[in-house]
């Protein structure tokens, strides 16, 4: 009975170092700028448009 725990623990460990690495990997990303964000917000709209443009939802 000790090798599902042993399995359940690795998989929270695994999930919780998954989600610091991801952390680490979009800190400079987080600059506080208002205007940085809004850019981010407008880019990822237009390639969601191109997208839905170039491959249609029917």
């Amino acid at each position: 009975m000790q090798k599902p725990q042993f399995v359940i623990d690795g998989l929270v460990n695994l999930v919780g170092r998954a989600v610091q690495a991801l952390g680490k990997l979009f800190r400079p990303l987080q600059t506080g700028l208002v205007q940085f964000y809004a850019l981010a917000m407008l880019l990822g709209l237009l390639v969601l448009l191109a997208s839905l443009l170039r491959w249609p939802l029917g």
